[in-house]
């Protein structure tokens, strides 16, 4: 196997690893949305949570959106590292005259730390409430 091939079968592979965790970033935000959409269902709608269960149901939902949060970061700085490493080959690439095609990839930094922040604040917010609320 000569090195051009080396190179090719190691960019494959990396965009790849890259298109899978990007895809394992944006299902677990998806996660994030259906704990967030069950524990607003279960705060308004369900009369049986009463009291400590219903705060109990909050702060343990709140606790899955955070870890969920944390692993589509966990994801997403995985992502980035390939992604460098990716456009180290392509520089390579561009000096010996190889082609390549580069791979799509989202910049969703930003969208990541707003939705994380806003999940957050919201879920305290609402906790804190119901707390001000049964004292």
């Amino acid at each position: 196997m000569s090195m051009d091939e080396t190179l090719r079968t190691i960019y494959g592979q990396d965009c790849e690893f890259v298109r899978y965790h990007d895809g394992l970033m944006w299902s677990r935000f998806q996660t994030v949305a259906a704990i967030e959409a069950a524990m607003l269902y279960g705060r308004y709608r369900v009369d049986s949570l009463m009291g400590v269960d219903r705060i109990l149901f909050l702060f343990f939902g709140s606790v899955l959106v955070l870890l969920c949060c944390l692993l589509a970061f966990r994801n997403r700085k995985v992502s980035l590292a390939h992604l460098e490493r990716i456009r180290h080959i392509e520089n390579e690439a561009a000096v010996r005259k190889l082609s390549y095609h580069r791979p799509p990839h989202s910049s969703a930094d930003v969208f990541l730390w707003v939705a994380a922040i806003v999940l957050t604040a919201s879920n305290a917010w609402i906790i804190g409430r119901l707390l001000c609320v049964r004292s």
